[in-house]
């Protein structure tokens, strides 16, 4: 939820509708466009992707943030990173970027706070927007259509 000045983050339980503030982010705080949530597996984090700014001076970023909202690391972010996902067995993060590449982090040790090793899993495609996973565990993006001319 946005106003004002200021972001919340809140968990809604589907049964009953109740909701919690997880956490509140400032203006200053560097998340003024976010494209992205996912929770890691064990709920304990949060990254959140997106941009800051305006094209063509914005910048795109990946937090890593505990449960409570405080950030644990900044993760790179040298692509424009829409959606994100994580995956188990075998433990990796992965983001749907608009420069129409996807790519994937693998954390040493499974850790979240270790530096992760990058790498681009998917590219020549257009620009990546939403993700989502399916029940049958897929990782389903989504991606402009590429211009057509009329004839």
């Amino acid at each position: 939820m946005c106003g004002g000045t200021s972001c919340t983050l809140v968990s809604v339980d589907p049964s009953t509708g109740n909701t919690q503030s997880l956490a509140t982010f400032t203006a200053g705080a560097s998340l003024e466009y976010v494209d992205g949530i996912s929770f890691d597996p064990t709920g304990n984090f949060i990254v959140v992707v997106g941009r800051t700014g305006f094209y063509p001076t914005d910048t795109p970023f990946m937090f890593l943030l505990n449960r409570n909202g405080t950030l644990v690391r900044q993760l790179p972010a040298d692509r424009f990173p829409d959606g994100a996902a994580f995956h188990t067995n075998p433990f990796y993060f992965v983001v749907n970027n608009n420069d129409g590449s996807v790519t994937r982090f693998d954390f040493p040790g499974d850790d979240l706070r270790a530096p992760p090793v990058q790498s681009v899993v998917a590219s020549g495609g257009f620009r990546g927007d939403l993700t989502a996973v399916g029940g049958d565990g897929c990782y389903y993006v989504t991606q402009a259509e590429p211009a057509t001319p009329l004839v």
